[in-house]
């Protein structure tokens, strides 16, 4: 495949890598890859812990680094005061106080050049994090060899890695699922994060819920509207979202789609 091959050639010009790695599909596979190239003594990985990073994430996201062996570069991170009331501009605002503090974290430990997991299916939406990255020299590797999603997939299938990997839904950090331009609650954090927890732990990967005033919006594929409408799984949903404390449960019917909470508010 040409776009792995060119990948291969575009890592093996770094010689030394940090990577910003979420947990992520994009990020994990990409570290994977680097250390495969490069050797794990030439790879960094960083993480910024945050209280808007989903929980599950975190978790895999140690497991996997340290099953490759990397060293793992962990920074705790509070909600920066620019982005405690949810700006639309909010994506841009975090990243560059994110990635300034990872890449100068990075050069301390002689690692030079910082990559993160971003890929062509990334620019269909509304990214304004993309502008953070340019302005401070981070590399999207995937971005450089015109990897989408699928082709990221099929190489961590190439690799030998776990499907649940090379399979894992997209996601993203929890304040996409808050509307813009309302102060940032922890405690409305943690009931998403566990909210969406509970969804997945019940066989529906491919999930958001959305906040509104103490009622939510869940958006699923619509294949797994019938897992989720089926009495017994519907009564457990309720009474698991009541005891969060949320008010009302409604179920989107157009379904879920990367972008959605960017389009209502």
């Amino acid at each position: 495949m040409n776009k792995v091959n060119d990948l291969i050639n575009y890592l093996k010009q770094q010689e030394k890598l940090a990577i910003a790695i979420s947990g992520g599909l994009d990020s994990s596979i990409l570290l994977a890859l680097a250390v495969s190239v490069l050797g794990k003594e030439n790879c960094l990985a960083l993480t910024a812990q945050s209280p808007y990073m989903m929980s599950t994430e975190w978790d895999e996201c140690v497991q996997f680094v340290d099953s490759l062996g990397v060293r793992h570069i962990t920074p705790n991170f509070d909600i920066p005061e620019a982005i405690i009331n949810n700006p639309p501009d909010r994506c841009y605002l975090c990243k560059t106080q994110i990635f300034t503090t990872l890449k100068q974290l990075s050069e301390q430990e002689g690692f030079y050049t910082l990559a993160d997991g971003s890929n062509i299916d990334d620019l269909n939406d509304y990214r304004p994090g993309h502008r953070a990255l340019k302005e401070l020299n981070i590399i999207s590797p995937f971005l450089e060899a015109n990897m989408g999603k699928q082709d990221i997939r099929y190489l961590g299938k190439r690799l030998g890695l776990s499907e649940n990997l090379y399979q894992k839904p997209a996601y993203a950090c929890l304040l996409t699922r808050l509307p813009h331009n309302e102060k940032i609650e922890l405690d409305r954090l943690y009931i998403i994060d566990q909210a969406e927890m509970y969804l997945r732990n019940h066989g529906i990967k491919a999930c958001r819920v959305r906040w509104n005033d103490g009622n939510v919006r869940i958006e699923i594929d619509p294949s797994d509207f019938p897992l989720l409408i089926e009495d017994s799984l519907r009564e457990k949903v309720l009474n698991y979202f009541k005891s969060l404390g949320i008010k009302q449960i409604t179920l989107d019917l157009s379904g879920y789609k990367q972008g959605n909470m960017n389009q209502i508010t």
